[in-house]
């Protein structure tokens, strides 16, 4: 199976080393050329708590472009980007190829269907914690249970038999992976787990486990998610059964984990997806009347620090 992989940042990178492991023939495609090259000239070491390897054979791109039609299109990019990496990856969509997210956060499939039927669209969402220590290097830091829960949008026999393929992939190279029947249930599990918890590391500074360990911090988290329980209820979803799968996460090896978001704010200091996660939350809930002030709390937060960064207090010069 010839898989383009669009974003092969921390997450991206993991998923497609267990989908190179698996046997696909992965096009890993992202601007951040130094591991592209590291990739293309060692091969990825990839880390997991079974042991470290380096998984050889990528083809790796700063650009989709000319890349040809492939048999799947998987976008890891953050959800600010989508648009813009799809735009790119326009040659890479013929009439049978699938095109699949597996982002954070909630609207990634209607900004899927703007470039692809939705009869060709699946998605999902991860359940693991990635790391990019380096150029050409990505850890894996899985909790207990399935990794990654995926399914289809519309059921037919191009994409029932792409969603086969991808999870006998994804499985043959040691990903727990699940095709899912009730995929919409846990894209929005994993939803409300994020908004009640990577913004929140970044808003503190702390990782999982100390974050979790604060009992202001949790107090704080179990009122973000019990939010996000009420609008997924609104939407027709079983919001209490979310919010009782979330309430008491299990860190095992995410311990020390800081999230995506946090890293964004914390450490590389650029635009992150807080519109597809406590953002969208917002946007929800006065679409169906349910307040959520601890999501809009949230949210002008951390984009007034995306909007100051050069200006935050710590990065000026002290007056003598």
């Amino acid at each position: 199976m010839k898989i383009a992989m669009l974003g092969a940042g921390a997450t991206g990178s993991v998923f497609a080393s267990y989908l190179r492991l698996g046997g696909a023939e992965v096009y890993l495609v992202d601007p951040y050329r130094a591991h592209m090259e590291a990739v293309a000239a060692r091969g990825m070491l990839f880390h997991t708590p079974e042991g470290d390897r380096v998984v050889e054979g990528f083809h790796t791109s700063v650009s989709a472009e000319g890349l040809g039609v492939m048999d799947a299109v998987i976008v890891l990019t953050k959800c600010n980007y989508t648009e813009a990496a799809l735009s790119a990856a326009l040659g890479c969509l013929g009439p049978h190829t699938v095109v699949m997210s597996l982002q954070n956060g909630l609207g990634n499939v209607e900004q899927l269907a703007k470039y692809a039927p939705l009869e060709r669209i699946l998605y999902g969402s991860g359940n693991i914690g990635t790391e990019l220590p380096a150029p050409g290097e990505c850890r894996a830091l899985p909790t207990e249970g399935v990794q990654l829960h995926f399914g289809v949008l519309r059921h037919n026999a191009v994409t029932d038999k792409a969603g086969a393929e991808l999870l006998a992939l994804f499985r043959a190279g040691g990903c727990r992976a699940n095709l899912d029947e009730d995929i919409g249930f846990f894209v929005w599990r994993k939803a409300a787990a994020n908004s009640a918890a990577n913004a929140l590391m970044g808003l503190l500074r702390l990782n999982a486990g100390d974050m979790f360990a604060n009992s202001h911090a949790r107090s704080i988290f179990l009122n973000i998610l019990r939010e996000c329980a009420d609008v997924a209820t609104a939407a027709g979803l079983d919001g209490e059964r979310i919010f009782e799968l979330c309430r008491d996460p299990v860190l095992g090896s995410m311990r020390d984990y800081l999230s995506s978001t946090a890293q964004g704010m914390l450490i590389y200091r650029r635009k992150t997806e807080i519109d597809s996660l406590n953002g969208a939350i917002s946007a929800l809930g006065r679409r169906y009347g349910v307040t959520t002030p601890y999501n809009d709390f949230v949210t002008d937060m951390v984009k007034a620090i995306e909007e100051n960064y050069d200006r935050q207090y710590f990065n000026l010069k002290k007056e003598a």
